[in-house]
């Protein structure tokens, strides 16, 4: 399963994992101190990846990191430090995080949601933390501690070996801190979690990177995309997740856990995922969009003005989000999606009138 585009600019559909909302039943995540940035978009594949500036593999610097938070919530919407923000759908356990020296590390596992088979979600989560590892599985709320089921009660502590701490809050979700004061936040969404923090301020320019970015200096997130190597940044979004896939040599999970369905042979396009979200829209199944099923941010492809979104109206701007090479032209914008596809209908229009006119003075020679 290939990771997909945001395909709403605005509210939540119903065939994903509500994000947090306060008073929703679970409480709302820390929020995310970064700006937001542009959205790597799916679909553009370079020539090649450019190569990442000044630094080389894991060189750790001496300023201080611009931008410590980070989140993994829903199907799994991710957004880095410095505010890029992208839908990671793929399945199977990946490296949100890691240290350079290992004294900080967070993986999640992803399976198909229990709701919606076409999205993924966050299932599991598995901690380094100085010394220590910690587990946490959101299917069964169990949690372990170095390979050891640790029963932590609601409002109470537990302190790690090396100095670290797990707290379970009165609502049952997890904070788990770091000897070096890393706080990674885990929330329980029933058939989900989500997964949020911040790195210890102590961290440096360049110590801490995974596919939830790379954490710098800078609070630009043209250079969060790094590979393991550090050498190149990776603009093909589903090269740059697959670089952080678990590695069975680095995995945190207990050995009898279940390492969750992987993904299929083969990639979706971007036109297979965008009518398989059709299909999902399209709850009366006659082939449009139409009444509840049309919200605001799908209105402004309604080309013809009909109060309906047709199947390829619907593809066709997702085609156009995976093409567009202006920065503020993400799949976020809806509006700016239609503009272009308006401007390329106009322009069809007006080659038509341009050649019946050529066809009118020759038959009138």
């Amino acid at each position: 399963m290939e990771s997909r585009l945001i395909l709403e600019n605005a509210g939540q559909a119903t065939d994903t994992p509500p994000r947090p909302q306060e008073g929703a039943g679970m409480p709302t995540p820390p929020p995310i101190a970064a700006p937001p940035r542009p959205s790597l978009r799916l679909g553009i594949l370079e020539k090649k990846n450019e190569p990442a500036p000044e630094k080389s593999a894991w060189e750790v610097g001496t300023k201080a990191i611009q931008g410590l938070a980070f989140s993994s919530v829903g199907d799994p919407h991710e957004t880095t430090g410095d505010g890029l923000r992208f839908d990671n759908m793929k399945r199977g356990e990946f490296v949100k995080l890691q240290s350079v020296s290992g004294d900080f590390v967070l993986q999640t596992r992803q399976e198909p949601w229990v709701k919606n088979k076409f999205v993924t979600v966050n299932t599991a989560a598995a901690l380094k933390m100085g010394k220590d590892t910690v587990t946490y599985d959101g299917k069964t709320n169990a949690i372990t501690v170095n390979g050891k089921v640790q029963e932590i009660k609601k409002g109470s502590q537990f302190k790690l070996p090396d100095g670290g701490l797990v707290k379970r809050l009165s609502n049952g979700s997890l904070e788990i801190t770091s000897p070096k004061g890393d706080s990674v936040r885990i929330d329980n969404g029933g058939s989900y979690i989500n997964v949020t923090g911040t790195l210890s301020s102590q961290r440096k320019d360049g110590e801490v990177r995974g596919s939830l970015g790379s954490f710098d200096n800078d609070t630009s997130s043209a250079n969060d995309t790094l590979g393991r190597s550090g050498n190149e940044i990776i603009k093909n979004l589903n090269v740059f997740i697959e670089e952080w896939r678990v590695q069975p040599s680095e995995r945190l999970f207990n050995p009898g856990d279940a390492t969750g369905e992987l993904d299929p042979g083969g990639v979706a396009t971007a036109e297979q995922l965008a009518e398989k979200h059709f299909m999902l829209k399209d709850i009366d199944n006659d082939g449009f969009l139409s009444g509840n099923e049309v919200t605001s941010s799908l209105r402004s492809i309604d080309l013809d003005g009909d109060g309906k979104v047709s199947k390829k109206e619907f593809v066709d701007a997702n085609k156009a989000a995976n093409n567009l090479s202006e920065p503020q032209a993400t799949p976020f914008n809806f509006d700016r999606i239609a503009d272009i596809l308006r401007n390329k209908k106009s322009a069809a229009e007006e080659e038509a009138k341009v050649e019946e006119k050529r066809r009118a003075r020759l038959k009138g020679l």
